[in-house]
């Protein structure tokens, strides 16, 4: 999904032939004659001079013909001994050999990374946003060769984290078996599917969730996934372009927010609303991709939910205290991606149609049904420079009336007119229509050891922004430093805007093994 408003957060390649000379009995040259044919070779196999023999007569036009001289009398005639050829020595014994061993299908690949990360306001009084230390650890193995399995177990320390809380975690990011052969591959287990192949924002990227309550330089650190069954396709065992990928999740993923820091405190959040296993809480995607070469192009149809939980005022209670509950609302959509590549240039599309409950955008508290459209070009300069733009849009059809909220007390109204813009900034529809791009210039040294980057994303409607400049450097092959600030700006009431509290420095250090 298009999640505009949480990109703040994610701020985070051989014979020498010998034979032996066949000795040859060369004919003396006549006199006066010429030959115009070569007599073919013989080969010599007795022991006993050959007695030599005339060459026949040839003519070359227009001279009349001449008659050989006869031998000397006193001349012997020559003769040329063939060599006898040696008797072949007697065969040696065989030498013992072990059969030749052939590498093994099966092979376990071991592998992580540890980071620690650090992260602060720009102001001294407020206090330090995050503070973590991160553990992954990856597996992957082949038991055969059609058939593997794949493991990655994260821990986290974080002290604090966004939240403020001083807290250890642990969770399984992947863990799946699978097979493969004559073009068909199958996966089965917890995974991360992730659509897409724009920068920073997706339109379809319909399958994983986020987690921006975690900060990092990785933005794949904030992915989670689901249990997934995959089922995909090639013709001609593989070979052919056409590739089809079926995708069902049994249980959606789910996004993990902050909560608002200027939430009143008589207002609870109450834990987000989800159904059990059924076959009405789960999702499915299909993807019919096309790839030739140079270029691809996708199309993709989904219906699942908005892993984002939409907020709604569930009761008042008598003592005044407010109730908000959390909830995930049902989606269609259909899409569509595509990229090229031109020389140094690369193309990129990404576009959605999202149909949500709130199709006829009755409900200013729930999003509406909206068009997601990335186009982007992105180009090297020389060896040591990368630029990168894209245009973020998205339209709204019919768009909601803030001013119109449901009730029947003036409390409640005004709750529900809250609760209307407050999830409009979370889910980006603050505007019928938000044009906005992208920018990335980045900047890598001849060896590879130093990386400069600035990112950034603005809305042309909200006049809302981010900007990343960012430092990285590799002290050894397996640990790389990291340091940046992000700076968000706008309006309190824009998506992007709303973030201006969460800006500050970052440094993270990474080291992988």
């Amino acid at each position: 999904m298009l999640r505009l408003g949480a990109i703040a957060t994610l701020i985070a390649a051989s014979s020498l032939l010998l034979s032996p000379s066949t000795a040859e009995a060369k004919p003396r040259p006549k006199k006066n004659v010429v030959h115009r044919r070569k007599a073919p070779k013989l080969e010599r196999k007795a022991t006993t001079p050959i007695p030599r023999k005339e060459p026949p007569l040839t003519v070359t036009p227009p001279e009349a013909p001449q008659e050989e001289e006869p031998p000397k009398v006193d001349e012997e005639p020559r003769t040329e001994e063939v060599p006898i050829p040696a008797a072949p020595p007697p065969p040696a014994d065989p030498i013992p050999t072990e059969p030749v061993a052939t590498e093994s299908p099966r092979r376990l690949e071991l592998g992580g990374r540890l980071f620690s990360y650090f992260r602060t306001p720009f102001s001294f009084q407020k206090p330090i946003q995050q503070v973590s230390t991160s553990a992954w650890l990856e597996a992957r193995a082949r038991m055969s060769e059609g058939t593997f399995a794949n493991l990655a177990v994260v821990g986290d320390l974080l002290t604090p984290s966004a939240e403020g809380k001083v807290e250890g975690r642990a969770r399984l990011r992947e863990a799946f078996v699978g097979a493969h052969k004559d073009g068909i591959e199958a996966r089965v287990g917890q995974q991360i599917i992730s659509w897409g192949n724009s920068d920073l924002v997706h339109a379809v990227d319909f399958l994983t969730a986020q987690d921006y309550t975690f900060f990092s330089v990785s933005s794949d650190a904030r992915q989670i996934g689901a249990p997934s069954v995959m089922l995909s396709y090639a013709p001609d065992e593989g070979a052919s372009p056409l590739r089809i990928t079926t995708v069902w999740q049994p249980f959606f993923p789910a996004s993990r927010v902050l909560r608002p820091p200027d939430l009143d405190p008589r207002v609870v959040l109450l834990d987000e609303e989800r159904g059990g296993y059924s076959l009405a809480q789960s999702e499915v995607g299909v993807k019919l991709g096309w790839s030739p070469g140079g270029w691809d192009v996708a199309l993709i149809g989904f219906r699942g939910f908005n892993h984002l939980a939409e907020p709604y005022l569930k009761a008042i209670r008598p003592d005044q205290v407010v109730e908000v509950g959390r909830r995930h609302l049902q989606r269609h959509a259909i899409g569509t991606q595509a990229s090229m590549t031109i020389d140094a240039w690369v193309l990129r599309f990404e576009g959605a149609y999202v149909v949500t409950e709130n199709h006829d955008a009755s409900n200013p508290r729930q999003v509406p049904t909206h068009v997601d459209a990335i186009a982007g070009v992105e180009r090297a300069i020389g060896e040591r420079f990368r630029v990168g733009v894209q245009s973020v849009n998205r339209w709204y059809p019919r768009f909601v009336d803030f001013d119109s909220p449901k009730g029947d007390r003036p409390e409640e109204i005004d709750l529900n007119e809250r609760i209307a813009r407050v999830n409009a900034r979370f889910q980006n529809y603050t505007h019928s229509f938000r044009p906005g791009a992208t920018l990335f210039v980045g900047f890598t040294s001849e060896d590879e050891s130093l990386e400069l980057s600035v990112a950034g994303m603005t809305y042309f409607v909200g006049h809302d922004y981010v900007i990343q400049p960012m430092v990285g450097y590799r002290v050894l092959e397996a640990l790389k430093l990291d340091a940046g600030v992000q700076v968000f700006g706008g309006s309190l009431e824009t998506s992007l805007g709303a973030l201006r509290r969460q800006g500050g420095a970052f440094a993270q250090a990474t080291y992988a093994f």
